[in-house]
């Protein structure tokens, strides 16, 4: 498995990370595993807020929340952003 280190996510991202965490009952390490990257990370962005600068770590938390969210709400990544910036435009 290829691990990518610690930069910074979107603040929506973290608290859709929280979520998932907490409902799922995730270690860090577990959570980790699942995204690619490494636990000290996923520690950092929830603790502290912090997000990844690097494109490869936000595509990967990217796909994984795609893919999580997709399975509950049938919306992927991209149709969730379009709605969103619709309703920011109205």
């Amino acid at each position: 498995m290829l691990l990518l280190h610690s930069h910074n996510v979107s603040v929506d991202q973290i608290e859709k990370l929280r979520e998932i965490k907490k409902r799922r009952g995730l270690s860090y390490d577990e959570l980790g595993h699942e995204i690619g990257v490494h636990s000290m990370s996923v520690y950092r962005w929830l603790k502290y807020g912090r997000s990844p600068k690097s494109r490869a770590v936000r595509r990967a938390v990217d796909q994984f929340l795609d893919k999580t969210y997709t399975k509950a709400s049938g919306l992927t990544a991209k149709k969730r952003l379009k709605k969103s910036k619709r309703g920011q435009n109205s």
